[in-house]
């Protein structure tokens, strides 16, 4: 036999089927590997190992003994290993797996496995691809430990990377009893209406957690809105699921209504079932201050706030929920670059008093929970006396966690109704 360092020298230097070739040795009792070419008894030999038998397996891992004998070191080691391992999987799937996916043997090929377009992960796809639904028995049925749900991962990732994404579908009835290991909203992203409707039948299975139902809700609801095309009656007229249809008019605001213009995108609602109002008008009020980014003076909030009133939308939103409302169009960010003084300008333009107090309450809490809070102090001695400053130092003093300022600042509300109604002790904890 070899040297081990000329064999593995010879299979750097030449092609993996001519080392393979040129490198193999009879095994312990004596018996060759057959080549793929030659008798046709080595060619059904090679097809046999293609379809999954694994008599070539002690070849493969004594070769991987010799190597991690040799001297091979870095990026030659890995090169080497990388090759013998892709030889392996053409010729023994089945055996390469094992091995691979072994609870005793796995940690050493993690690295190989972290980038989805590494050599060996690539070629573990191809293989797979070759016999799909072999491959999957394998899997479901096989001993591979916790690895099991990693096969899995990159049994759907193959499948759906060479374009048999009816194969998913046909194994998602079994799939499914997996959890997230089999991830069936994979094939969302790119489906045609008919593959949609496969998949909308799989979000009843009762054998799915609630979080795995979920994740697939999300995706589904995605991209039936992105094939909807702007129509809403193939969006919501046959669904009657209560939670799925929360999911879609999730995705339709966000797709549909986020981008545009406030007084566009109210107007857009109307097309809405009248049900879904009230829902929708919340989800459009987080969008469109989300993707508009408000300024942080506010003036964005009471332009959505003032058109909700001029287009009488108000009604449509339970008392108990007018409060959420408002508070999800405030700033996601930067809520500590807020203005007081531009902020106290803008909300104290709101017409409607009981909107003018909670923008300004809640504004002002979140303004405390993002700031320092000396430097909330100077802000406060800027700004004008009157009832609407009372209302938002009241709200800052919800979200002021030091007990010295939070006692400075209470005494700085002038309104004595106010400042009676107004928080009497801090908070306990920082936020």
């Amino acid at each position: 036999m070899k040297h081990p360092s000329i064999i593995w020298g010879l299979l750097l230097a030449t092609t993996h089927l001519v080392f393979f070739l040129a490198a193999r040795p009879a095994d312990e009792a004596g018996e060759s590997v057959p080549s793929a070419t030659g008798s046709g008894d080595a060619s059904s030999a090679t097809k046999s190992r293609m379809r999954g038998e694994h008599d070539g397996q002690s070849h493969y891992s004594r070769l991987m003994r010799e190597l991690d004998a040799s001297d091979l070191k870095g990026n030659d080691y890995k090169e080497a290993c990388e090759a013998l391992l892709v030889e392996w999987m053409k010729r023994d799937l089945r055996g390469a797996m094992k091995h691979l996916f072994s609870p005793d043997q796995s940690f050493r090929y993690k690295a190989m496995f972290e980038e989805w377009d590494s050599v060996v992960t690539e070629a573990l796809a191809e293989e797979m691809a070759r016999q799909p639904l072999q491959v999957w028995d394998w899997i479901v049925s096989g001993s591979y430990g916790s690895n099991r749900s990693k096969l899995l991962n990159y049994w759907t990732w193959a499948m759906l990377r060479h374009g048999q994404r009816e194969v998913v579908l046909a194994c998602a009835p079994e799939g499914v009893k997996f959890g997230s290991a089999f991830d069936l909203s994979r094939i969302c992203p790119r489906a045609n209406s008919a593959e949609m409707e496969q998949v909308r039948r799989y979000l009843d299975d009762e054998r799915m957690s609630e979080s795995d139902r979920r994740s697939l809700a999300d995706e589904y609801a995605r991209r039936r809105v992105a094939l909807a095309g702007g129509d809403i009656s193939a969006i919501f007229d046959h669904e009657t699921d209560p939670e799925l249809r929360k999911s879609l008019l999730r995705s339709w605001v966000d797709r549909e209504i986020g981008p545009l213009e406030t007084a566009d995108a109210l107007a857009r609602l109307e097309d809405l079932p009248a049900e879904m109002f009230p829902e929708a008008l919340k989800l459009t009020a987080g969008a469109v201050g989300n993707n508009r980014s408000f300024d942080t003076g506010m003036a964005g909030v009471v332009e959505f706030l003032e058109e909700m009133e001029r287009r009488d939308l108000w009604r449509h939103i339970p008392e108990d929920q007018i409060e959420s409302l408002v508070g999800s169009l405030g700033p996601s960010a930067n809520r500590s670059a807020m203005d007081p003084g531009e902020v106290l300008e803008h909300l104290g333009s709101i017409a409607r008093e009981d909107l003018r107090k909670i923008a300004l309450t809640q504004t002002g809490r979140e303004w405390a929970r993002y700031s320092k809070p000396e430097m909330i102090l100077q802000h406060v001695e800027t700004l004008p006396s009157g009832s609407d400053r009372d209302v938002f130092l009241s709200g800052i003093l919800e979200g002021m966690f030091d007990e010295e300022v939070f006692k400075v600042l209470r005494e700085r509300i002038e309104d004595p109704e106010i400042r009676e109604k107004a928080p009497k002790k801090a908070p306990r904890e920082a936020y």
